[in-house]
């Protein structure tokens, strides 16, 4: 699937803070998204607060690998659940 080189680049419509924040992230994303796949395989579901938890990371620095995952339709919101007043995800099967 052909993502975005920034995910939430409609959000922040080209400020040069966000470009340049983006550039230097870019290194570490496909690791990332991996360890996070690798975490949802340990797991049956987990929220973004779960997931930061154990990588000791804030919400916005995974909060756009989710949102990559999701839409390689690696990851789903399971309807209806919430903990911690988060969506709940999982792998997608």
């Amino acid at each position: 699937m052909n993502l975005p080189t920034d995910i939430s680049s409609n959000r922040h419509k080209g400020n040069p803070h966000s470009v340049a924040a983006n550039a230097v992230a870019d290194k570490g994303k496909g690791a990332m998204r991996l360890a996070i796949i690798g975490y949802a395989k340990t797991v049956k579901d987990f929220t973004m607060k779960e997931v930061c938890r154990a990588f000791g990371k804030l919400p916005n620095e995974l909060s756009g690998r989710l949102s990559e995952l999701k839409a390689m339709n690696v990851l789903e919101a399971v309807e209806g659940e919430s903990r911690e007043r988060c969506g709940v995800l999982r792998l997608k099967v």
